[in-house]
């Protein structure tokens, strides 16, 4: 039994340790495909929740964490699996975790639901304060991904359209 115990607790500080991976894929400005010991692997970055594909902003997003990691290799360590199967990660590359660039670029939002990391609303107020990114017009033009993704078609369009005047 003892063994047994002791071969569990070193699987677990395999899998939930700090690995390298290479970014293969961006899918959007929070979700990656990484490459792992020859293994492709779907990563959810943690803490932040960035604009979906087709919301305001979801594009460019996207493009400034591609010019981030893309094909890069970075540091990661996961810390459990969503709903979806896919590994929950912090990410670092080059020494910086990559959830205080998104916020601190405006490219994403501290997933408050989630999130306890008081560094990451301070970051997220000051790029509010500095329209930054999606913040650009102000934080009352946008809409945050948690409620866009239950909105229907019709209310994306009304009320999740992003600045009205870029």
């Amino acid at each position: 039994m003892k063994i047994v115990s002791i071969f569990l607790i070193s699987i677990s500080s395999f899998v939930f340790g700090q690995q390298t991976a290479k970014v293969v894929k961006v899918k959007d400005a929070d979700t990656y495909n990484l490459l792992v010991n020859g293994k492709t692997i779907t990563a959810r970055l943690t803490n932040v929740d960035a604009p979906e594909m087709k919301q305001a902003f979801g594009a460019s997003a996207k493009a400034e964490v591609e010019k981030l990691i893309l094909n890069n290799e970075i540091r990661f360590e996961t810390v459990g699996v969503d709903l979806y199967q896919r590994n929950l990660v912090h990410i670092w590359i080059g020494g910086k975790a990559l959830d205080s660039c998104l916020i601190a670029n405006g490219c994403a939002w501290v997933y408050a639901q989630y999130c306890k990391d008081k560094m990451l609303i301070q970051l997220q107020n000051e790029a509010i304060n500095a329209r930054i990114g999606l913040w650009a017009c102000g934080a009352s033009t946008v809409c945050p991904p948690w409620i866009y993704r239950k909105l229907n078609a019709r209310n994306k369009i009304i009320y999740c359209t992003g600045c009205k005047n870029k």
